[in-house]
This record gives structure tokens, sequence and C-alpha cells, in this order.
């Protein structure tokens, strides 16, 4: 497993999760979102470079950014759709999956925060000991 930037910004930056001989998952996610809805998919691709140059700001507002579970994040660059984080090291994140809310679930999906836990475990074990 490796991680690949996908944005740098004045104060941050976005690395993506890759694994050996496969398309990052979030990707895979961003094609399929590009297809069902041009706007949303603008929309993320905004939020991500925003969230780069000034993450102070999303820190600070609950609804757009929130710690689900240490040490997974969640980014809301839309109403429905999720976007799973953690902090590689100061200021430097990555995003493990994205996900599309079903519009009658009111809690977070744990499949989902479990999902991005193993991801950022693989990470740790092999570049963090």
């Amino acid at each position: 497993m490796r991680t690949e930037l996908l944005h740098q910004g004045v104060k941050s930056s976005i690395h993506l999760i890759v694994e050996k001989e496969r398309s990052p998952e979030f990707v895979e996610f961003i094609k399929e979102i590009k297809r069902s809805s041009p706007l949303d998919n603008k929309k993320i691709i905004e939020y991500i470079a925003k969230f780069c140059e000034d993450p102070e700001r999303f820190f600070k507002n609950k609804e757009k950014f929130r710690l689900l579970e240490y040490p997974i994040y969640e980014m809301k660059p839309t109403k429905q759709i999720r976007l799973y984080v953690f902090e590689m090291e100061v200021n430097t994140w990555c995003i493990t999956h994205g996900y599309i809310k079903k519009v009658d679930k009111n809690k977070q999906s744990q499949s989902e925060i479990e999902k991005a836990k193993q991801y950022y475990n693989r990470w740790y074990d092999e570049y963090k000991q």
C-alpha cells in the first residue's frame, strides 16, 4: 500500500490510498459520481481544494468536517456524500474512500467507519512502525 498526492494547497495536502495493481477506491468513487452527478463531482473537487487552502475553517464547522472515531474524520462536501480521511502527519491528510449516505438513514454507517479504520491500520502498520 502507498499514498499518492491528490491535491496540494497552501496550508494542507490530501493524499489517496493506493493498493497494488488497483485503482484507488476514491478514484473509482469519483468516476461514479462524475457519471451520475457532475454537479456533485464539482462540489467534491472544490471542497478538497478549499480544505487544502484553509483547513482551520473546516475544523470549526462540525457540519462539514468532524471526528467520527479516532483517527477517522468525515468530510461532507454535499448533503449525502461522505469522504473518510485520517491525518498522516500535521496538515497532511489521506482519503480512504467515499460513500453516498442513504436519505432514510440518520446514523453513520458503522461499516464505512470500520472500512476507513482498516485502511488506516494497514497504512499505519506499513509507514509508522
